[in-house]
């Protein structure tokens, strides 16, 4: 590229506004849509894994942290398969707050949400995306696998409502849940 007068390079780079993190590939449940293979083997039989190599660390992820705050990013999303088993979840959370990320997003299938996390999250003022696939229990479970998983999930959202965290519900439609993924936006408020 050209450089100017002031020996800056006349190309505008594109910037980096937000930044998906995909901590690993485990996960509580046996979702059919999963693109990320991250369902639960006790639910699925044995699963494959996508990844090749070592797992990334706390300080790899660190390390993608400080360069996309260095590059003007301050909005992330932390998945998965489930983020909330990714035991260093919190660190990292402080780790982007103090490299200036304003909006942190924790995306989860909301199963994991006990009180201590939550409150955990309210205190660093992190929103939640939270997976769910229908607004009954044999339709939200025919997408996940597992049964029960609805009410904890719902048991989740009520702890997040409760600590007054942001929540935004998505939910995959797919031929299990056709007839009621539609309902979501009435029913999640």
């Amino acid at each position: 590229p050209a450089v100017n007068q002031s020996g800056q390079s006349n190309y505008d780079y594109p910037s980096l506004d937000f930044l998906w993190l995909e901590l690993g590939e485990n996960c509580n449940l046996g979702c059919s849509h999963c693109y990320a293979e991250a369902q639960n083997p006790a639910l699925v039989g044995q699963k494959s894994s996508k990844f090749s190599g070592a797992p990334m660390t706390l300080s790899d992820w660190e390390r993608v942290l400080q360069q996309a705050s260095e590059l003007g990013c301050h909005e992330l999303q932390f998945t998965g398969g489930e983020v909330l088993l990714y035991r260093d979840l919190l660190t990292l959370i402080d780790t982007a707050k103090d490299k200036d990320f304003d909006f942190i997003e924790i995306y989860t299938n909301g199963m994991l949400l006990t009180e201590r996390k939550v409150k955990a999250f309210a205190e660093r003022n992190v929103h939640l995306a939270v997976s769910l696939h229908g607004t009954h229990a044999e339709t939200h479970e025919a997408v996940t696998g597992l049964r029960g998983s609805f009410e904890y999930t719902l048991a989740g959202l009520k702890r997040a409502k409760e600590n007054a965290i942001p929540v935004r519900v998505a939910g995959v439609a797919v031929s299990a849940n056709q007839n009621d993924i539609l309902q979501l936006p009435t029913f999640a408020n």
